[in-house]
């Protein structure tokens, strides 16, 4: 419960901050990233979840013609999520426990989130349950260094890994890589559901 209301603080100094120099700038060079690797997607996209939508900022790469669904247990990130993507659909929820059917997502989006899990395996695993077969998934993760040594100080216990370790993880869950981009404080994967 204390992390849910730390979130839910967090939630406006998110809005004030992701738009100041140096975290504006760093924000905007990771949605160019998550757009670069969203436009490879080579399947026809219904539907897009976001899993840890937190204020939606990855929404933005998504057309208003997809069916988007913002998925975060911080009611009061969702508050300003809904604000700003009125056509989206919002659902407070664990990204480990997503309240909706197997199968049914063709792009899960999972920016910012992995590296909050000691065992991003069952993130994986959720994020492969919820994909149609041939779906897709881009997800993000801190890498050891400097600047997620900086967000350690400030943020909840985080967990950064090494892209090999990531793709071990991402290999195990019944993924393969596509692609990935390296920012300043993220590496994020594009990853295809295997075939079974």
């Amino acid at each position: 419960m204390f992390e849910l209301a730390i979130w839910n603080l967090k939630a406006w100094l998110y809005r004030i901050f992701r738009h100041q120099f140096p975290v504006g700038w760093i924000h905007r060079q990771e949605m160019e990233a998550l757009r670069s690797l969203y436009t490879q997607i080579p399947i026809s996209i219904d539907t897009v979840a976001d899993l840890g939508t937190g204020n939606g900022d990855a929404l933005q790469v998504v057309p208003s013609t997809t069916l988007s669904i913002g998925i975060d247990y911080a009611e009061q990130m969702l508050r300003h999520a809904r604000s700003r993507f009125p056509s989206a659909q919002f659902v407070v929820a664990d990204a480990l426990h997503v309240p909706v059917r197997s199968c049914t997502i063709d792009v899960v989006l999972t920016i910012g989130l992995t590296e909050y899990f000691d065992n991003p395996q069952l993130l994986l695993e959720e994020i492969e349950r919820l994909l149609v077969p041939h779906g897709y998934a881009i997800i993000s993760f801190s890498p050891p260094g400097l600047f997620t040594n900086v967000r350690r100080l400030y943020q909840l216990k985080i967990y950064p890994r090494t892209f090999s370790q990531m793709k071990e993880c991402i290999m195990a869950a019944g993924f393969e890589i596509c692609d990935s981009t390296h920012t300043l404080m993220q590496q994020q994967v594009l990853i295809k559901k295997r075939d079974e």
